[in-house]
Order: C-alpha cells, then structure tokens, then sequence
C-alpha cells in the first residue's frame, strides 16, 4: 500500500467515525492484556448518557437493548465498573472504554451506546476478539534504585508492526495517563529509557493503530522504586531473564561517580610516585658528582701540588698528611669517599 493510498483511508475512516452508527468496527485484544475503544458521537450528544453493552442490539427501539456493563452521565471524569471503566470527553465528543485482564470469554459483539431517552438510541458496533499470542509476555516485574533509570523491552506482535508503539504510566483508572512514544518498523523490540520518577509505578507495554480506533496493551510493567544505600552499591550485572523479553541494565549516577573517585586518586597516586623517584636520583647524582668533580679538578694541579685532608674515623684525632707522591693522594681521596 502506498503512503497516499493509507493516508486516503485514514481519512475516509476518520469521515465515518463522525456519523454515530454507521460504522461497525473490529478490534483485537490479547489475553492478559486491556483494549482502550473510542467511541464517536456528535456534538449536540454531549450532555446525554453513554453506555457500553454486550449482546444483540434490540429490533425494537426502547423495548428492550443488550446487556448494559457500564452506563453513565458523569463527563470528563473515568467512572468504573468492575474491569470496565468509561471516561466521556465532552471536548473531543468521544468517550472511552477501557476493558482490562481480558480473557478469550471477552470475544463477542458489543455496542457504544448514546442515550436518546425519548428517541432511538444511536449504536455503534464493536467486535471484540481476544486471542493468545506467545510472543510476549504479561506482566514484568523490575527494581530500579531511587534516582536511577531502568530500560524497558517491549516486544509485541508481528501483526503490529507498522502501529505505534508507547509506553504508559497508569494513574487511578485512567491506564495511559502519560505516554512515551517511539515509532519502531524495523525491530520487534521497544526500548524505551529512564521511566522512573523516584516513586513505584505501573506501565503498560502499548500500541495504536493507525486509524486511531482504539489501543491495545500487551504487557503490564511493575516498577518499584527502592531506596538507594551505599553498602548495596555492586558492578556486578544485572540477572537476564529465561523468557525471549530482554531485561533492563541499572545504572545509577551514585555508582558513576565512585569509579571516577577511584581513577583519580590512582592517576594522583602515580604521578607522586614518579616525582619521588626522580628527586631521589638527583640526589644520588649529586653526592656522587660533586666530589669526582672535585677529585678531577684537583688531580689536574700537579705532583707539585700538596693538600691536606682531615679524617676522622673510629673515634681517632683528627691527623695532618702531606704527601708529594701520586700514590698516597689516591689512596687518601679514595678513602675519604668510603666515609
């Protein structure tokens, strides 16, 4: 299908959306998971009540109608009913429904319902089909440390493909109150980073299709937020989970800062090092250059030449020698470098 031919039925599906009832719709769901179904109506219906049922739509009007699970007349607010819960946005002139822990028994004909009182209710059909898919799975468990940040891995089916896909944080019954959203057509897995915000939360692994009429969420994600304490602080790596989902690294900013620390003090300790060493050689090089010096410079006077050297050794007086000859000098100067 070419990009125009799909952007021409997006808006020819978006036209029909906007006539209440003439449109009967199919949506897929998976066990474990929840489905989010948008129901439009028009305008001028967006002071009546709004009811989601389940069966046959009745043959005739106000004798009788399937099987109400949630009706009300509460706007702008989520209202619940057991594992079903309805939001009526008046803004947008739609309304919600949201079915969770879905189960094959959930595959049937349902209906999103405007309330006309005196007139015939208007009706749109959904047909619900939940199905069992191994690709992934249905609740994952994860603990991140206060302050630090935790990689997801979506995977979803290979029918979605081309759908959005996100990631939502629940908040009381509204199950995608913030989203984070990538677009992914060439992998099969979603990586979405740092989705902790120093507290537990629930996620939901999601996806929207590209007509935009309703959500389905695959995988539940638990996070839990611990406290963060020095002692527990190890390089050691995270365990891998046995299933096909791949599991997030931790990395914290605490345990970052330690090893840089550690890489400090060791270059410091090294630098100190070689400085000591080569003082040390100066020294050696100067005790023993300057008297060879001295020896050169004197050796170079002459026989003629005499000096005195004074020594003082095992406790002995100190002692006067002269000598003209070249072999008392050596013998003396030598010794006067061994003391």
């Amino acid at each position: 299908m070419t990009e125009y031919m799909r952007r021409m039925k997006m808006m020819l599906t978006f036209t029909l959306l906007m006539i209440p009832g003439a449109l009967s719709f199919s949506v897929t769901g998976y066990t474990g998971g929840a489905v989010t179904i948008t129901c439009h109506y028009e305008s001028g219906y967006s002071t009546n009540e709004k009811y989601f049922c389940r069966g046959q739509k009745p043959d005739i009007p106000k004798l009788g109608r399937c099987s109400d699970i949630i009706k009300t007349d509460s706007k702008n607010k989520w209202v619940n009913n057991g594992r079903f819960s309805l939001y009526d946005d008046t803004t947008a002139s739609v309304f919600n429904v949201t079915i969770t822990d879905l189960n094959e028994d959930d595959s049937d004909t349902y209906y999103c319902v405007v309330d006309k009182a005196k007139w015939t209710d208007i009706y749109t059909e959904v047909k619900l089909n939940v199905r069992e898919d191994d690709c992934c799975e249905k609740i994952i468990s994860l603990s991140v440390p206060s302050g630090g940040s935790v990689n997801v891995s979506c995977k979803y089916p290979q029918s979605h493909r081309t759908d959005l896909k996100f990631l939502c944080r629940s908040s009381g019954a509204d199950i995608c109150a913030h989203v984070r959203q990538t677009r992914d057509r060439d992998h099969d897995v979603l990586f979405i980073t740092n989705v902790t915000d120093h507290r537990s939360e629930e996620y939901w692994c999601a996806l929207q299709t590209e007509d935009h009429r309703y959500k389905i969420f695959i995988t539940r994600v638990h996070i839990t937020v611990t406290e963060m304490l020095v002692g527990q602080i190890s390089s050691s790596p995270p365990s891998s989970s046995s299933s096909s989902t791949s599991f997030p690294t931790l990395e914290t900013s605490m345990f970052t800062e330690i090893q840089q620390t550690n890489i400090t003090l060791t270059s410091a300790g090294k630098t100190t090092g070689v400085f000591i060493i080569i003082i040390l050689v100066v020294l050696c090089l100067l005790l023993v250059g300057v008297p060879l010096l001295l020896l050169a410079i004197r050796h170079s006077r002459g026989s003629d030449l005499s000096f005195i050297n004074t020594v003082e050794f095992n406790g002995c007086d100190k002692t006067d020698l002269h000598s003209d000859e070249d072999t008392d000098i050596r013998t003396t100067v030598v010794y006067s470098l061994h003391q």
